[in-house]
């Protein structure tokens, strides 16, 4: 029943985004070098533009100045240029943003109608046009296969965290793990390797990976020989191969963690106060999330928690991390 409800979902959804997405295509005008664009902004918006080069995909939320390598004047019609024959030859993620005038520079503005950034894929050789007629939020990237996938996942993803799902709890899951598994398939189908990678960082793969360790152990091979620091970073978080000897590194942990317990124990009571004392740095909302993180409560119980989507409860919770500097959330229980 569960898989009849997900393809009837799945065929919805796919009419309404390809329609969608096929009136975004680009027109001959718009396809100058570089990154470039049009955008409408009212006058609570500076008239700057910013690009990130942004190094790993656990980072795509996360905003530091050190992370801005370029910035671009937006004209009084709305035009900007960012001249990108300096970047490498090869595909990275970048973001683009803007900021209010009375935000700092380095600022991200998550979710809602003043979502200020748009993350996409290029190269020193590609002709990126973005779109941003209907105001910042609302923009479209044009110009690129990547960036058209780009634009397809993240109305997936903004569907599953804007949606209030009426009805019962049950059918909101069903609905949340259709559009994972549409973003699986995006990543199974897609054969540009950034774009692949993304999908799956947009789905919950950290606990679809604990049941479906073959699904990663395939995408890894098809991809062997991707050798970025994005999938450096994605092999050591899923492990090189899925088909490992699970008694084997469970022995392993349990020797190392009966060894270091003792030490670490005594580390985290030292600088348990200094963490506590970060969290001003913190959000209202963030605050809720960091308390029911110390709880131990999971993505989706915090999402059922608040009813907001699960994928904006991850973007939060690596903020927190970041700002808190913590590794995981291990740390943050630990810190109760």
């Amino acid at each position: 029943m569960n898989r009849l409800f997900f393809a009837f979902l799945l065929s919805g959804f796919e009419f309404f985004f390809c329609a969608s997405i096929n009136n975004a295509s680009p027109s001959k005008q718009n396809l100058r070098g570089g990154i470039h664009g049009r955008i409408m902004l009212d006058s609570s918006w500076s008239r700057v533009i910013y690009l990130s080069l942004i190094p790993n995909m656990n980072e795509r939320f996360t905003m530091t100045h050190a992370y801005i390598i370029d910035k671009a004047e937006i004209d009084s019609e709305g035009n900007f240029q960012f001249n990108t024959a300096y970047l490498p030859k090869e595909e990275a993620l970048y973001r683009i943003h803007v900021v209010k005038k009375e935000d700092p520079a380095a600022s991200l503005i998550i979710g809602g109608r003043d979502e200020n950034f748009h993350l996409l894929i290029a190269s020193s050789k590609d002709s990126i046009f973005l779109d941003g007629t209907e105001g910042f939020s609302k923009a479209k990237l044009l110009g690129s296969s990547a960036n058209f996938r780009m634009q397809e996942i993240k109305q997936w993803v903004s569907y599953g965290d804007s949606s209030t799902f009426d009805g019962s709890p049950v059918k909101r899951e069903l609905i949340v793990n259709a559009i994972d598994e549409k973003l699986r398939q995006l990543a199974d189908t897609n054969r540009q390797a950034l774009v692949a990678l993304y999908a799956l960082y947009c789905s919950d793969f950290e606990t679809h990976r604990k049941n479906n360790p073959l699904y990663y152990s395939d995408f890894l091979e098809k991809w062997k020989n991707e050798d970025s620091e994005y999938y450096a970073l994605f092999r050591s978080q899923v492990g090189s191969s899925a088909r490992f000897n699970s008694f084997f590194w469970i022995s392993i942990i349990l020797i190392i963690a009966a060894l270091f317990v003792g030490v670490e124990f005594g580390k985290r009571r030292a600088k348990g106060p200094e963490l506590v004392g970060g969290t001003e740095l913190l959000s209202v909302q963030q605050l809720k999330i960091y308390k029911l993180l110390q709880e131990g409560k999971t993505n989706k119980e915090i999402s059922e928690e608040y009813n907001i989507g699960v994928n904006t409860v991850k973007s939060h919770v690596s903020s927190i991390l970041n700002k808190l500097k913590l590794k995981s959330r291990r740390e943050a229980m630990d810190d109760v």
